[in-house]
């Protein structure tokens, strides 16, 4: 996902519920647009210190990334903390990911887990993903597929490709699931419906393989 398209996404969702005059917005995504991510920055910040969640969030964001400003982990973790802590669902799992990764504070999986958790139960589709990938891999909690493929599909069902993508391999592999492969097939179709490349291949791959055996079998009459 590119960065415009990433913050335009997180715009969207978080300022549906804002303060903030839509004059601001505008004015932020117009400068974003043009490139202009320290005018951007401003906007966010100016709103940030005065205490709006969702601009502590992009605040975050953009430190994270380096727009509009030099890549500063610490500063992204304190903008994303700020914003977490006042329930902002984006800014948990941002909070999640910097404590697993280890980036602006030190590594702590159960720091991690615990903010995934968070966001995932606010029904945030990439909180619910981070906390999937968490069960899956033994991060901070002990190993449980059973539990990932369950936020996994939580994730899924609220579009998030990524969970689509990860949810088909389960189901067509068996893992953590009874395998199935018209599920893994219906989830490959999802993810390859928002262009997940990957899944767009596997779809194709299965489809491939079941018209050879069709034909094999027709063949065989």
């Amino acid at each position: 996902m590119t960065r415009k398209i990433k913050l335009i996404l997180i715009l969207l969702v978080l300022f549906c519920s804002s303060t903030w005059a839509s004059i601001t917005v505008t004015q932020a995504l117009e400068a974003y647009n043009k490139g202009n991510y320290p005018l951007a920055f401003s906007f966010f910040l100016e709103k940030a210190q005065k205490g709006d969640v969702a601009a502590q969030n992009l605040v975050g964001l953009f430190y994270n990334e380096g727009l509009g400003v030099p890549v500063n982990h610490k500063k992204a973790f304190y903008w994303y903390k700020k914003s977490a802590l006042q329930g902002n669902a984006s800014a948990q799992n941002n909070l999640a990911i910097l404590y697993l990764r280890g980036k602006g504070v030190r590594k702590n999986l159960k720091q991690s887990v615990y903010w995934a958790k968070r966001s995932a139960h606010q029904g945030f589709a990439r909180g619910q993903a981070s906390l999937a990938e968490h069960y899956e891999f033994g991060l901070g909690v002990k190993r449980n597929l059973k539990r990932s493929n369950f936020w996994y599909r939580k994730a899924a069902k609220r579009g998030y490709v990524y969970a689509q993508y990860r949810l088909a391999l389960n189901y067509e592999n068996g893992i953590g699931v009874a395998r199935d492969v018209d599920r893994a097939i219906f989830w490959y179709q999802q993810a390859a419906k928002r262009g997940h490349i990957k899944a767009k291949k596997r779809l194709h791959e299965i489809e491939s393989t079941r018209f050879d055996i069709t034909e094999d079998l027709n063949r065989s009459r």
